[in-house]
């Protein structure tokens, strides 16, 4: 099947049937938003490196970076490249990456068969370490890498992608939003490797090209393009590097300097008064690109004649990538010459909570929310003791009988990274024995994690039917339709991870989602 060729979501879905994949309550748009990781794995293998397959019975891919909308389910989705790809080769797919599950499972190694032939196997690891451990892989997918935040770590600190390029393994990735992929593409050029091939992750209708990630999302454009890594000079372009260092400095003057705050203030950068191209390079200047001059806010010129270097620079002199290298170019070059040329400072994103929650509370909005930055991002991730150490290596072998070395105290008080306890890894790994132990140490499933899921949220997540009649047949006193603080429910849950056997569970004790009290803090601001 050619996926390149398809033209719209229901054509797609006409031909791989999701209703395998998904229960059958799980809305459109979420089963396009789970969908978006494989299909684009998939449209890239065949616009990248179509011939890969060829002569093949078996295939390893190794997804590098992985994260949740990779392991969403344990890579469930991915079984859909059985129907793409109309053949019997089975698929071993390593999901590596040191974020696996979005922060979730921390520690926790897991392999699944989730088709007839398509495993999944998840590693808490860097591509570097992964190869050392288990070889090369016969493809690399990087998913996302955000080279503008992680550069180094890929490029300098592992040495996996360079490794894989030298011994000639195919090496495809897939960048967010619609101009990722040329920020990818300048920051791995600082240290001399190359992205190619860029290409639009999208499918048309008519005229119009129709992204399926924005159709699944309009607020989350997962993988906007697809691209190839070739091998460069491996070398550092020191004068590249200090570029990119001024340009991160521009975007710490007009914001907290974090990825979220600044991607979409790069749209801003770039003015048009008539026929004018004006780059925004400080509180009150510009820069004129066609009359080479920089300019204040009243249109005077402030200094002319202005050489801009152009030996980091593409054709299309518009994209907010470009744009950040002209004004980086143009503050290295010229800005010591000019007072008062910083922005103004933009609100750090802890001052915009603050405000937030002076807002909540000058509006007599009762929101429940002591904590309102924990409430946004979670629990902050905790430093686990020597001992807490020891229970999750166990944990993680599935060796429960040696948990028994510790006391009763140290099971009751162990906590991942992510604040789960033996309870919550009982309902993560659907492990009875795990959980009698975390009973009998006293621990109640109501607590919660740092996603603010309790242990039926986690049953809920994972689809861990046993736990879940264990919890409710050993805590009759259970609330089910209890809510975490952003107001979702267990069926909320449910729904939203697609897992069959709880919905049913659920929908037998006359469970409903619920979003209580977030939706009762959007009535009361109407």
């Amino acid at each position: 099947m050619d996926i390149t060729k398809l033209s719209e979501w229901s054509e797609l879905f006409s031909a791989i049937k999701p209703d395998q994949f998904f229960n059958r309550t799980t809305p459109v748009h979420h089963q396009q938003m789970y969908l978006c990781a494989p299909i684009s794995l998939a449209n890239n293998i065949q616009r990248l490196c179509p011939k890969i397959l060829d002569g093949r019975d078996s295939i390893r891919i190794c997804i590098a970076g992985a994260e949740f909308m990779d392991t969403f389910n344990d890579g469930n989705a991915y079984s859909v490249l059985e129907k793409i790809f109309d053949s019997s080769i089975k698929w071993e797919l390593d999901f590596v990456g040191l974020k696996i599950y979005n922060r979730r499972n921390f520690g926790i190694q897991i392999t699944k068969n989730i088709g007839t032939n398509v495993k999944s196997n998840f590693f808490k690891s860097s591509l570097g370490h992964y190869i050392k451990e288990h070889g090369m892989p016969d493809l690399v997918s990087i998913n996302c890498p955000g080279f503008e935040e992680f550069c180094e770590s890929w490029l300098v600190k592992d040495s996996g992608i360079k490794d894989c390029l030298i011994n000639n393994i195919p090496v495809i990735g897939t960048s967010y939003g619609n101009d990722e992929a040329e920020i990818d593409q300048i920051y791995s050029r600082s240290y001399g490797f190359k992205i190619i091939d860029i290409y639009d992750n999208q499918y048309t209708i008519g005229d119009s090209p129709i992204d399926f990630n924005e159709a699944a999302d309009s607020s989350m454009n997962w993988s906007g393009q697809g691209w190839r890594m070739v091998k460069g000079n491996f070398q550092r372009d020191d004068e590249l590097i200090e570029l990119i260092e001024e340009q991160n400095k521009f975007l710490h003057e007009i914001s907290d300097g974090s990825i979220e705050t600044t991607y979409y203030q790069r749209f801003d950068l770039i003015h048009k008064e008539g026929s004018k191209v004006l780059y925004k390079i400080g509180r009150d200047l510009a820069f004129d690109i066609d009359d080479k001059a920089i300019v204040n806010s009243q249109g005077q010129t402030v200094i002319e004649d202005i050489e801009l270097d152009t030996t980091y620079l593409s054709d299309d002199l518009t994209t907010p990538a470009q744009a950040l290298l002209i004004i980086a170019i143009i503050r290295r070059d010229y800005l010591s010459e000019i007072d008062n040329a910083g922005f103004s400072q933009f609100n750090s994103l802890s001052e915009s909570v603050e405000e937030l929650k002076e807002f909540l509370k000058s509006n007599n909005i009762d929101s429940d929310l002591s904590d309102l930055s924990s409430f946004i991002f979670g629990k902050a991730a905790k430093e686990m003791t020597p001992i807490n150490i020891k229970i999750n290596k166990l944990i993680n072998n599935d060796d429960y009988a040696s948990l028994s070395l510790f006391s009763d105290k140290q099971l009751h008080d162990f906590t991942t990274e992510n604040h789960q306890n033996l309870m919550h890894l009982a309902a993560l790994k659907n492990s009875e024995a795990l959980y009698e132990i975390a009973k009998t140490v006293k621990i109640k499933p109501e607590d919660r994690d740092g996603d603010f899921f309790n242990a039926v949220d986690i049953c809920a997540e994972k689809d861990s039917i046993e736990i879940f009649c264990r919890i409710r047949k050993d805590f009759p006193n259970f609330d089910f339709n209890d809510c975490d603080p952003k107001g979702f429910n267990v069926m909320a849950r449910a729904l939203t991870y697609g897992s069959p056997r709880m919905i049913k569970a659920l929908e037998k004790l006359g469970l409903e989602p619920t979003l209580g009290h977030a939706a009762q803090m959007f009535n009361d601001m109407q």
